[in-house]
């Protein structure tokens, strides 16, 4: 894909009688561009007798320049260079279904405005699911997802007069559980 932006809306960070301030601004023109696969089969294509699994993956690998930013990195703030998910999902019998999910997306430093420099971390996303058709009208999914504990780490240096100051956050990775129950009525 090729896509040209025009009005490329950017936060804007500055000092304010010593209060550090946010602002939406339009910042000129961008272009984007990139090469993206995508892919989704029954495992048996690949292996005679395999069970009932379908494969799902995806990959893809995006460049993008903004005008009004010199570079290295000036690219659009939540644009990845890379990424790729790869998704199992096996039907155990009628009732059941199971499946997980890894993904991975690129980090790196990101230059965000003339002023300010952004390091974003390498997230990877791990995801399983157990799913449950109790009857035609009743479901139960259960589902988890950071299963590595991926903690976030965040890094932002801003260069202005006085200097250069880079605020740095870190928290530790959290496990997310849901149980999701859906009923279908039907009104006549």
């Amino acid at each position: 894909y090729v896509k040209k932006v025009n009005h490329l809306l950017r936060n804007r960070l500055f000092q304010n009688n010593g209060l550090w301030l946010e602002q939406t601004i339009n910042d000129g023109n961008a272009l984007a561009q990139g090469l993206v696969f995508d892919t989704n089969f029954p495992i048996s294509i690949i292996l005679k007798n395999a069970p009932d699994m379908n494969v799902k993956a995806n990959i893809s690998r995006n460049w993008s320049t903004a005008h009004n930013v010199s570079g290295p990195n000036n690219r659009f703030a939540e644009q990845a260079k890379f990424n790729a998910n790869l998704s199992l999902d096996y039907k155990i019998n009628e009732a059941w279904k199971m499946g997980g999910n890894y993904g991975i997306v690129s980090g790196g430093p990101l230059r965000v405005a003339q002023d300010r420099i952004n390091l974003v971390q390498v997230r990877r996303a791990t995801t399983a699911y157990a799913h449950w058709a109790i009857n035609k009208e009743s479901t139960l999914r259960m589902s988890a997802s950071n299963l590595l504990l991926e903690p976030v780490r965040t890094q932002s240096s801003i260069f202005n007069q006085q200097g250069k100051t880079t605020v740095r956050s870190n928290s530790r990775g959290v496990l997310f559980t849901s149980v999701n129950f859906e009923i279908k009525f039907e009104f006549k």
